[in-house]
């Protein structure tokens, strides 16, 4: 990442970002498993887009992938910039999964369109709604369960600041993007507050996926791989872990 950014005019972590998406994308290909993505109308004028949904009898599993690498500064110590990138990079793909989560339990579908797919219609049916967030970089403490779930939920009622006035301005956007995911939480789940909103979410690399999906044999299989440490926990906080207990 270091040596090629350089040499790579413009945002490259934008045109970082939508190769992750197509690898992934691919990966699920070279699988054989089916998945819906593009764009959904939200209101006359207004549309919104998901990356990936997939689904199972019982589930409906929104993958949004994102690409936010912590900076250089991480490893100095700077834990403001290391807060921020770490703050925008959750919230932005849970706002992403909220936006979606609305549509689909205020209308009880969703119409996707586009990304050379035949038009999908989702149904919600009521099944349970889970979310996965893949970024590109192998950060375990950002896929360990507890953190993100707890960090998440912190999110609803907490505000960063800095005593330093610089420090203080690059959290701005950050505290912009939570009250954003207030906003939503609150019209999805009303008076429920902070109560396990994030428990059916989980982040995931996109190493682990793709370890995942070298692991199951079947869609249902790989569903049930990716979920099962939303319910249980070896004490590895280690995904492949995890992994390997489960398949013996």
């Amino acid at each position: 990442y270091k040596k090629l950014k350089p040499d790579y005019p413009g945002n490259f972590n934008r045109k970082k970002g939508k190769h992750v998406e197509a690898m992934i994308k691919n990966l699920f290909k070279e699988k054989g498993y089916t998945y819906h993505s593009g764009n959904y109308t939200i209101s006359k004028g207004h549309n919104d887009e998901c990356d990936m949904v997939i689904e199972t009898a019982d589930k409906i599993i929104f993958i949004e992938i994102k690409n936010q690498p912590l900076p250089d500064s991480f490893e100095q110590g700077d834990d403001i910039e290391t807060l921020r990138c770490l703050g925008e990079g959750m919230i932005e793909s849970q706002i992403q999964c909220c936006k979606h989560i609305k549509q689909l339990k205020n209308k009880g579908y969703i119409i996707f369109e586009g990304e050379n797919q035949p038009t999908y219609k989702l149904n919600y049916n009521n099944r349970r709604i889970i979310c996965i967030s893949i970024c590109s970089q192998e950060y375990l403490f950002l896929t360990n369960k507890m953190f993100s779930e707890n960090f998440l939920e912190s999110m609803l009622c907490t505000t960063y600041h800095a005593f330093d006035s610089n420090k203080e301005n690059r959290l701005k956007n950050l505290n912009e993007l939570r009250e954003k995911l207030v906003a939503l939480v609150s019209d999805i789940y009303g008076n429920a507050g902070a109560n396990k909103v994030f428990f059916d979410t989980l982040f995931r690399s996109a190493q682990q996926i793709s370890t995942i999906l070298n692991a199951s044999n079947t869609l249902e299989d790989f569903v049930e791989n990716l979920t099962t440490p939303i319910y249980i926990s070896d004490g590895s906080n280690d995904v492949y872990c995890q992994l390997t207990n489960r398949i013996k």
